[in-house]
């Protein structure tokens, strides 16, 4: 009986001891990552990994979680991050891990995020954190404790990142950086890109590795139904596939009063350029002059606003024009256009198209045969002569119209005015020159 409370006795012993030594342990460990010198251990390896220097508040310990206020980040001078900036840092930590040589973090999310992959040198202006100090009463624990860190991916409820002349505000991200390459996902959020409306994020994957952003793939919105899908790298090109996109809400769309419809679409964008295809549907046409006047010489209002059956063209945009070639459009039954132009920096116009127009709408322009004199895919057909600006294009068709309007006219009064008495030509004829001048001879 004595020898079972002895035996007793001895294992109290062993599980008293090993639970003042666990108590002890915890409480050292606590101690410890409650110290300055962890504190600087994290900022210091924080820095080292993603190439500058930080600034993290003080953490705040519950249980196996920990709580920072904010983390401030500039980048080096061999860093493409230029800054971070995030507000209240949540991290779970598996403590138990020191005992294998690595302290490792099981979770880490934050819940604001700003940051630019725009270099900062870091200067006097705008020094982080102040002189670290170390705690002397708690520095020999920090030997037996490892200095290497093991990190999970990041997620951040709500990041504003910038990219160059590219933002993306508002979205949901997951973040995680291995050896130099760091690798995103989100949802949500608004995409800013030059000469683009906001572009809604429905999802996207993507990848820095300095000097270069690879977007593996992308799912936007654009305007009201516009569909719009972006993958390639950065700087050396962007593939961008769109469909259901509305000229008129494109902010750039120098013709919005004259062309409508959805376009669907390729294009490339690189630094300073773009170039592609696109296909509009659903279309309608207005050209004031041109148009207006085939009008008001055929009485076929349909012209004033015409319906496009088919458009399709290939442009190229640069810091000085923008290009548009191998131009195709047909409001079937009435009329086709053909060829290209040019709009330059400063809004002018330029190029020559082929006009073609229908049986029905060459029959109503007396003289037509002496402008429109090819014919060919059921059209007959005239070149046709842009310039002006956009603000007031002008074409070399209209004079050209209104000259053989004026000969038809004379051919056709030629044989009254051969019956008229010689007393009553002289008016008859000034009669005849006001017409013509109106016309514009």
């Amino acid at each position: 009986m004595k020898k079972v409370k002895r035996h007793w006795l001895w294992i109290s012993a062993v599980l008293l001891s090993a639970l003042l030594f666990v108590t002890i342990m915890g409480g050292w460990v606590l101690t410890y990552l409650s110290s300055e010198s962890f504190h600087g251990l994290v900022e210091d390896h924080a820095g080292a990994t993603i190439g500058g220097k930080v600034d993290l508040s003080p953490f705040q310990w519950d249980g196996n979680g920990a709580y920072g206020q904010s983390f401030r980040f500039l980048g080096g001078e061999n860093s493409k991050l230029g800054r971070i900036d995030a507000q209240e840092l949540h991290a779970r930590w598996d403590w138990w891990t020191w005992l294998s040589g690595t302290w490792r973090l099981e979770e880490l999310s934050i819940e604001s995020l700003s940051a630019s992959f725009i270099r900062k040198p870091l200067g006097a202006k705008e020094p982080l954190g102040g002189t670290r100090t170390e705690r002397n009463a708690v520095a020999w624990i920090g030997a037996i404790f490892p200095t290497r860190f093991e990190f999970c991916p990041l997620r951040v409820s709500r990041a504003n990142v910038q990219f160059e002349q590219f933002k993306l505000n508002g979205s949901s991200l997951e973040i995680q950086q291995d050896s130099g390459i760091w690798n995103f996902s989100g949802v949500g959020g608004i995409v800013l890109i030059p000469a683009f409306p906001p572009l809604a994020v429905e999802s996207f994957t993507a990848r820095f590795q300095d000097p270069e952003l690879s977007l593996l793939d992308s799912s936007l919105k654009i305007g009201s139904k516009g569909q719009l899908k972006i993958s390639g790298t950065w700087p050396k090109g962007l593939k961008l596939n769109g469909s259901g996109i509305s000229l008129q809400e494109l902010p750039d769309w120098p013709w919005k009063k004259a062309v409508c419809g959805y376009i669907t679409g390729t294009a490339v964008i690189l630094p300073g350029e773009a170039s592609g295809r696109i296909e509009v549907t659903e279309g309608s046409m207005e050209a004031p002059g041109l148009l207006g006047n085939l009008a008001s010489l055929t009485g076929i209002r349909s012209l004033q606003r015409l319906s496009i059956s088919a458009a399709t063209g290939r442009f190229y945009k640069s810091t000085t024009s923008w290009k548009w070639s191998e131009v195709f459009v047909e409001s079937e039954g009435l009329l086709c256009i053909k060829g290209r132009f040019e709009v330059a920096a400063d809004r002018r116009l330029s190029g020559m198209l082929q006009l073609g127009i229908s049986d029905q709408i060459a029959a109503k322009i007396p003289g037509c045969e002496l402008v429109f004199q090819e014919a060919r895919d059921g059209y007959v057909w005239t070149p046709v002569v842009l310039g002006g600006t956009l603000d007031a294009p002008t074409e070399d068709l209209s004079p050209r119209l209104a000259v053989a309007l004026g000969g038809a006219v004379i051919e056709s009064v030629q044989p009254l005015l051969d019956a008229v008495p010689d007393n009553a030509r002289d008016a008859v004829g000034e009669t005849l020159d006001t017409f013509l001048n109106f016309l514009g001879r």
